[in-house]
């Protein structure tokens, strides 16, 4: 039974419709293209939601192929970005199991570009928790870090940030807590503390 539109409100790709009856559908913005929903008009609830359970698939898989042609994402980064857009989960799970076993999505790829991307001036400790909090398992993200982040690079970088901090005039101390921060390991970060140190007592 249609009823009146009252409120049409976007959001991050998704679409909270407002009937006059008080219902509320949330669907992914981009179906709008086929059912032009707009206040004052009006619309059938559960004929809105029909035809987005039939086409969610499509949409779904369309959204996933669009995100990774712009850069490798997570599947469980991208699981949660659908459901807020309004995909049901079983939808955004099969969609992403398709195009995994497909290779278009890959949480190991995604992790070596991410390492990749970011390893400049931060520790494996900064660099895993970044990938644990898309939803990367601790082994695929591990195995990132094997294959990305050479312990001696990794070292050198944090040497010349302690050299760099040191220089500005930063205490010990409060260079040590920087590598912390950064994600260097306390060993690592010790390390580079005191080679800096020394080379600036040399200088």
């Amino acid at each position: 039974m249609e009823e009146a539109v009252i409120r049409v409100t976007r959001s991050h790709g998704a679409a909270r419709v407002a009937f006059e009856s008080g219902k509320s559908l949330l669907i992914p913005s981009a179906m709008l293209e086929e059912i032009p929903l707009a206040a004052g008009r009006s619309a059938d609830p559960e004929g809105v939601m029909a035809f987005t359970e039939q086409k969610a698939p499509a949409y779904c898989l369309k959204q996933v192929i669009e995100w990774q042609s712009r850069r490798d994402h997570a599947a469980a980064e991208m699981k949660r970005r659908l459901t807020m857009m309004g995909y049901p989960a079983s939808v955004a799970d099969e969609a992403l199991r398709q195009l995994e076993k497909s290779g278009i999505v890959s949480d190991l790829r995604c992790c070596e570009s991410l390492v990749r991307r970011k390893k400049r001036g931060r520790g494996r400790e900064a660099l895993m928790m970044e990938m644990r909090a898309r939803g990367v398992d601790g082994e695929t993200a591990r195995a990132a870090l094997e294959e990305e982040l050479d312990p001696e690079e990794e070292a050198r970088s944090a040497f010349r940030l302690a050299q760099a901090l040191l220089a500005r005039g930063k205490a010990p101390e409060r260079v040590f807590q920087a590598l912390r921060r950064r994600g260097y390991v306390r060993a690592d970060a010790l390390r580079a503390l005191d080679r800096a140190r020394e080379e600036a007592a040399e200088e």
